[in-house]
């Protein structure tokens, strides 16, 4: 399984939750994406 096939997995399980549950996972969804994206960014600035 490769790095992108590993973030749609999971965005899907966060998707589930975020149904399940309406406000914190609305902040964990934020958080976590903040934190994918500080992630790719370092990738691509190759740090």
């Amino acid at each position: 399984m490769n790095y992108y096939q590993k973030i749609r997995l999971q965005y899907q399980e966060m998707m589930v939750m975020m149904l399940k549950d309406g406000d914190g996972a609305q902040k964990y969804l934020e958080k976590q994406i903040n934190q994918k994206l500080a992630k790719l960014k370092r990738i691509k600035e190759g740090k």
